[in-house]
């Protein structure tokens, strides 16, 4: 099992663009008046000087185009992330009131487009060389929601990777056309769950996407974090080696990912106090870890006789926490709280937990 991830993603974002107001009807084509040396008129050839005629006033520059009454100019410009610009991304522009269709930055990254005026505006920017993109805490310049900008509008498409290996079993042995689900882990809006097949040889590729944290879960959503859940039973789990896996995928190399079997039993913790009285309908902070990366917490209550239940794999050895009275709710090896217990469970155990 691998870190507590986030809900389940939702489809997402595309990318990052720059976005501005056009000028309305009474801003646009105001000209101005004045003279330049190639529009004033050669001296006269007569050998008596005689007084230049007055400079004719230049033409007043034709005005720009302005939207029709109701509609609001919008432009931007799309980049990489060294400030590169991207040619050919897509543009999409929509409100709560309307879908407009897109359009297509031009060779230096620019684009521009009419749309009926509206309180926020949102532009999500694409292109296949980048992949799929979407927000999260530290990015989200590839997407804006937000009433029209007085000025252009940057948009910035990050670079994906493709990922793309072998799903073998723990003998190194290929696991031919199995179901395989790779989840990005986020906080906020996030594409769904892309799902792929392995052939014959148990060889997959996932379409290009930006990619910072994420589970490879075989065959189904099932088999994603099940000791979350209340089901015993055989699931298939695939070893997590992400930063392993991500400096591959950036440097264009094929992966393995190793599915095992794993069993999951119900188990029952009886948390008491010292004095020997039950943690009755308390909400406990749960976590169980068997390594650094592997763990899993939850929030259950428990019942009038102090249980909660929870699924553990039987012969492994486990730290666990049961913490009545814990507000931070962080993971508590991280501010230095033992293990309410440690060790290995058999099929069926109860466990005893005393708190303080």
């Amino acid at each position: 099992m691998t870190a507590l991830g986030p809900e389940l993603p939702r489809h997402g974002d595309l990318g990052d663009v720059e976005v501005g107001i056009g000028q309305r009807d009474e801003d646009a084509g105001h000209g101005r008046e004045g003279s330049s040396e190639s529009d004033s008129p050669s001296p006269s050839p007569s050998p008596s000087p005689s007084p230049s005629p007055s400079p004719s006033p230049s033409p007043s520059p034709s005005p720009s185009p302005s939207p029709p009454p109701g509609q609001v100019a919008v432009t931007g410009r799309v980049t990489d992330e060294s400030g590169a610009p991207v040619s050919g991304a897509v543009v999409s522009v929509s409100s709560e009131e309307y879908v407009r269709d897109p359009c297509t930055t031009d060779a230096s990254g620019a684009f521009t487009t009419t749309v009926p005026a509206t309180p926020a505006l949102r532009l999500a920017a694409s292109h296949p060389d980048f992949g799929e993109q979407w927000t999260d805490p530290s990015w989200r310049g590839w997407s804006r929601y937000d009433a029209i900008p007085p000025e252009p509008v940057a948009l910035v498409l990050r670079r994906g990777v493709v990922l793309r290996g072998r799903l073998v079993d723990a003998d190194g042995l290929p696991r031919p056309h199995e179901t395989l689900l790779l989840i990005p882990s986020y906080r906020g809006s996030g594409p769904r769950p892309f799902e792929t097949t392995t052939d014959a040889d148990g060889e997959f590729a996932f379409p290009r996407t930006v990619l910072t944290d994420f589970d490879l879960v075989a065959r189904s959503l099932d088999d994603w974090h099940p000791e979350q859940g209340q089901a015993p039973g055989a699931y298939l789990r695939i070893a997590p080696h992400t930063a392993e896996w991500l400096a591959h995928a950036h440097a264009d190399e094929p992966i393995t990912a190793v599915a095992v079997p794993l069993t999951l039993a119900l188990v029952t913790l009886r948390v008491t106090h010292a004095s020997g009285r039950p943690v009755r309908a308390t909400p406990i902070d749960l976590w169980l870890r068997r390594s650094e990366t592997e763990y899993v917490g939850t929030v259950p209550h428990t019942d009038a006789d102090g249980r909660v239940r929870a699924l553990m794999e039987p012969g492994v050895d486990y730290d666990v926490w049961a913490l009545p009275d814990h507000a931070s709710r962080a993971m508590p090896w991280t501010e230095a709280i033992p293990p309410s217990w440690h060790g290995a469970i058999a099929d069926a155990s109860e466990l005893s937990i005393v708190v303080p």
